[in-house]
């Protein structure tokens, strides 16, 4: 059994359930473009530093010539980092060989719709045209990029990009399982939700995902869902 921490009525689920449920919430999530040269990349800050190793292999293949790394800190990383999202995050792309002189810090973001906002007015600042972007997110949080990017800039082409990992690859000493499966909960609940409070254009959400995260929601694992 894959417990979940939160207190209440749960339907127990067996550990091949919560698998089952999890890779259906995590295909459903997941949306990769295929990839051309951009104006720009941006790179959604998050707990995994893998989005920043990613980003660091496109700027590196001259896909873009900067890269914005944005972030504060967000849902899962107060407390855990000793700096800003951005900042460990360029950490990461200088020690890939990325020169400081292609790297944009974005260090106030607290969520996605911030990181597209304040990472275009940073753009903005510097004088650089944007035609198209390279969005960079952890991979089941790149069709959520995608919508919010597209409710602020309808009019710029964007294309969405991950460490194109795998439900199964995906936990690590830093995310286990548990707090995997609470995320994209969490993040499936905001694909619902978030198109009607105008925060992200609203994406087709497979019928078989949502019963799968109502399953897990009753199963407890609620810790990343607005109340």
């Amino acid at each position: 059994m894959l417990a979940s921490t939160e207190k209440g009525r749960q339907t127990m689920l067996s550990e091949q359930q919560v698998d089952h449920y999890g890779q259906l919430l995590w295909h459903d999530l997941v949306l990769y473009s295929p990839l051309k040269a951009a104006s720009c990349i941006i790179v959604m800050g998050s707990i995994d530093i893998r989005t920043a190793q990613r980003a660091s292999e496109l700027i590196l293949q001259g896909l873009a010539p900067y890269v914005v790394f944005s972030g504060n800190c967000g849902r899962n990383t107060e407390g855990l980092f000793k700096k800003t999202e951005a900042e460990v995050f360029a950490d990461v792309a200088r020690q890939a060989g990325v020169p400081a002189s292609h790297v944009l810090l974005e260090p106030k973001a607290t969520n996605t719709g911030e990181n597209v906002k304040f990472s275009m007015a940073l753009l903005a600042e510097r004088g650089i045209q944007v035609d198209s972007v390279i969005l960079v997110h952890k991979d089941f949080a790149t069709k959520r990029a995608f919508a919010t990017f597209k409710q602020h800039f309808p009019d710029i082409e964007v294309m969405v990009a991950g460490p194109q990992l795998t439900y199964s690859s995906y936990p690590n000493d830093v995310i286990d399982k548990t707090l995997l499966i609470h995320t994209l909960v969490g993040d499936m609940q905001r694909m619902k939700l978030y198109p009607m409070l105008d925060y992200q254009v609203e994406m087709p959400i497979d019928s078989e995902a949502w019963q799968a995260y109502q399953a897990l929601v009753l199963a407890g694992f609620t810790e990343q869902i607005i109340p």
